[in-house]
């Protein structure tokens, strides 16, 4: 008996040594995109190195257009399979649907279809499988497969919660997907935000956040934030940048807005640039090779330091990933007036300071600088009105205030009543008050720039010094940081338009002589009055 239990131990031990000798499993990679087209190099990447013929789509759309050569948003699921990268595709479509309603998916991927050619229409037609994700989670796919997620799809669900309903259809969805991947142990997983389908900025973040929770603590998270400057890829971009625009008091609230390419990163909600920093999220090149467990040395040095424009997008995103980080240390910084609650508290001064200009009660007077301009101390605010369009008149003190001492509020009152007689622009009128939205900026303190693009735009708002200026009043040119988000100025498009504001030409910015000064700025926008006023 001893003999038989000596044995059975030293199995046991046996067992044990093989086990924790083994290899640990290979971490889950998940990549984050706002455009869908950008998850295409990554699944291409992957399918490359594993293999897989296999992708499973979650998405409102198919992804599927006429042939070409340029990979985008709205296509680069066809393309997968036109380049024989996937020979099957499962597009989960809903969370339920009829029969019916997989039928019209199904005449809707023949529809997208018509426009390929005839080789590449079939391949598309015999590769995709509709199902809804109730039948989806019932079928057995030989593994691995790759998943790529839009999070447009969980749009298309109920928004508001019943009765008694903790949580809403779409947040269900969400968290019924990931413990769906988490248990499959999906290798590869891409997400894309999708902005420009969204209905609502605070439910697409909201859908972002809960994804990101529930994602597996285990997964390593690559990001690809785009470029400040993006030019639409289509129509449906072309109308989401316009409608982003025009209702700014929908779209670009405060810690919840849209705007194009990187400046949607640059200002998404605390909760979730909190988020990238504790899954440490990288700067992906587009390429997935070095994040799986396997590549040698050789893979991981290419994926670092790929050639072109990989590298250069590679380059960028790290630069916005550190830029966002640098947004959360600004908002300490500048608390407590970077909190969303004082932030309003200075755009009703403002509103009172402009009421009472109106009525023509005696003005407010500015502000006495307390501190020097080179001070970190130092602090600034600006008040810039603007319609959704145009701007109607700014005054900036951006430099020298005090805010332990008030002054903050001081310096809204004041700039706001100096805005409102701009001599650059018409005067502005108590009818207008309807169509207008103040901006309120805070500056941090100003610093030397080693060069003319030694900046982040969105984030650091910019002087430009210079001396063979005609006056003494010409010589500093400011230019906000907000204007680079609200208008998706490239860093180039910003340099040009302060250029012109200093009465250069578009390139003076490189004139001899010239130097530059950048802040680190918080800005705030909002209607002049509230949607109680303007219904009254």
């Amino acid at each position: 008996m001893k003999r038989i239990v000596r044995l059975l131990l030293t199995a046991c031990l046996l067992l044990y040594g093989l086990v924790s000798c083994a290899p640990p499993a290979a971490r889950p990679v998940y990549f984050l995109s706002d455009r869908h087209g950008l998850s295409f190099p990554v699944v291409q990447d992957w399918c490359m190195k594993t293999g897989c013929k296999t992708l499973v789509l979650l998405d409102q759309h198919n992804d599927i257009n006429a042939d070409s050569s340029i990979i985008h948003s709205y296509d680069w699921a066809g393309q997968l399979v036109d380049r024989g990268l996937v020979s099957e595709v499962f597009w989960v479509c809903q969370y339920e649907a009829t029969d019916l309603e997989l039928l019209a998916k199904r005449r809707w991927l023949e529809d997208n279809t018509r426009n390929k050619s005839e080789e590449n229409a079939r391949r598309v037609m015999e590769a995709f499988h509709i199902v809804d994700f109730t039948g989806f989670r019932k079928l057995r796919l030989p593994k691995p497969y790759a998943v790529s997620v839009d999070l447009d799809l969980y749009d298309a669900a109920r928004e508001s919660p019943p009765d008694g309903v903790a949580e809403s259809d779409s947040v269900r969805f969400i968290r019924e997907t990931c413990a769906f991947l988490r248990a499959e142990r999906c290798p590869l997983v891409t997400v894309c935000l999708s902005a420009a389908y969204q209905k609502n900025p605070g439910s697409a973040w909201n859908y972002l956040e809960a994804f990101m929770r529930d994602s597996p603590r285990t997964a390593r998270w690559l990001f690809a934030g785009g470029d400040f400057g993006e030019r639409e890829e289509s129509r449906e971009d072309l109308a989401a940048f316009s409608r982003w625009k025009n209702e700014p008091e929908l779209f670009q609230r405060y810690q919840c807005g849209f705007y194009r390419g990187a400046y949607l990163w640059l200002n998404a909600p605390p909760a979730i640039q909190e988020l990238f920093a504790s899954k440490e999220l990288a700067a992906s090149s587009g390429t997935t090779m070095a994040a799986f467990d396997g590549a040698n040395a050789a893979d991981r040095e290419s994926a670092q330091v790929a050639p072109g424009a990989k590298a250069d997008a590679q380059k960028m995103t790290a630069s916005l990933l550190r830029a966002m980080q640098d947004k959360l240390a600004l908002e300490v910084e500048l608390a407590p007036y970077a909190q969303k609650e004082k932030l309003e508290r200075l755009h009703r001064t403002a509103l009172t300071a402009l009421e009472a200009y109106f009525s023509g009660k005696p003005p407010v007077p500015p502000p006495e600088p307390r501190f020097a301009f080179d001070d970190k101390r130092s602090r600034g605010i600006a008040v810039r009105y603007r319609t959704a369009t145009e701007d109607r008149g700014c005054l900036a003190l951006y430099s020298g205030l005090d805010f332990s001492q008030g002054y903050a509020e001081a310096g809204a009152g004041y700039a706001s009543q100096e805005a409102a007689r701009d001599p650059r622009y018409r005067w502005i009128t108590p009818e207008e008050l309807d169509g207008l939205f103040i901006n309120i900026s805070l500056f941090s303190y100003w610093e030397p720039m080693a060069g003319y693009d030694d900046f982040i735009p969105g984030l650091d708002s910019l002087i430009l010094v210079n001396p063979q200026a005609e006056s003494e009043g010409a010589r500093e040119t400011l230019l906000q940081a907000s204007i680079a988000s609200e208008r998706g100025y490239s860093k180039e498009n910003f340099l040009r338009r302060l250029s012109v504001k200093a009465g250069l030409h578009t390139d003076g910015y490189k004139s001899p002589g010239v130097t530059f000064y950048k802040a680190k700025t918080v800005s705030y926008t909002a209607k002049a009055l509230p949607e109680t006023q303007n219904r009254r």
